[in-house]
């Protein structure tokens, strides 16, 4: 999704069963409600540094997903996150503390790790 996106809207790619990974640019802010639900085949999803907001259910009943890498150095505001056991949620090198502490995230908190650059 290229970097001059602001916005995923809700029911994007709800239902997209061939979808493998997303690439999100630096220029999302806001992924909607729904946005990746039931997106059955996807693995991969990275967010960039100035995702803001996720809504809810954007990733509800994407079972196959092991890895989603959040660049923001500020957790994103999220409403409902719903991620698989299986996910690592890979945050920038000096923010793993913060995202397990923030709402919503903190549920998340044994599959957050830092990021390997």
């Amino acid at each position: 999704i290229p970097d001059a996106t602001t916005s995923i809207d809700s029911g994007a790619f709800h239902n997209c069963v061939a979808l493998q990974s997303v690439t999100a640019g630096d220029g999302v802010t806001t992924i909607g409600e729904d946005a990746f639900a039931n997106c059955v085949t996807l693995q991969s999803i990275s967010l960039g540094v100035g995702i803001e907001f996720i809504g809810k259910r954007a990733f509800q009943e994407c079972n196959s997903l092991v890895g989603m890498i959040c660049r923001a150095q500020t957790p994103p505001v999220v409403d409902q996150l719903y991620l698989p056991e299986s996910v690592t949620v890979y945050v920038p090198q000096k923010t793993p503390k913060v995202y397990k502490k923030a709402i919503g995230w903190s549920n998340y908190s044994k599959q957050i790790k830092r990021i390997k650059e």
